[in-house]
């Protein structure tokens, strides 16, 4: 029978403008990705809001899983993600910052494989 564990699979502050990768998968597991919620507090030059290129988040096994609306990011705004994919043991997160400032964190289950 597998087990079923909460995990928080990506915690990342303040994130500078890079490729930050998640811990792997563990061995005889697999992690479901269910929450992203990521937030930018760059000080704005003009305004209440600054349109920003965004963050993304994709597998190092491939394929892009989340991404902020491309130049209608705004700076001070929580963007939020339900979503449903399936890591198996030895994948990880690759989050990918364009500008720095970036907060994300992420996460989901961790189930035991049998």
């Amino acid at each position: 029978m597998a087990n079923v564990y909460s995990v928080r699979q990506f915690t990342g502050h303040n994130l500078a403008a890079t490729n930050t990768p998640s811990a792997a998968v563990p061995a005889g597991t697999v992690w479901v990705v269910r929450d992203i919620i990521v937030y930018n507090h760059q000080a704005v030059s003009y305004g209440a809001y600054e349109a920003l290129q965004g963050l993304f988040v994709a597998l190092n096994s491939g394929g892009v899983i989340y991404r902020t609306p491309a130049l209608r990011t705004l700076a001070n705004t929580v963007y939020t993600a339900e979503i449903r994919c399936v890591m198996a043991a030895g994948t990880n997160l690759v989050v990918t910052t364009i500008e720095a400032g970036w907060d994300c964190t992420i996460s989901g289950f961790q189930l035991t494989t049998p």
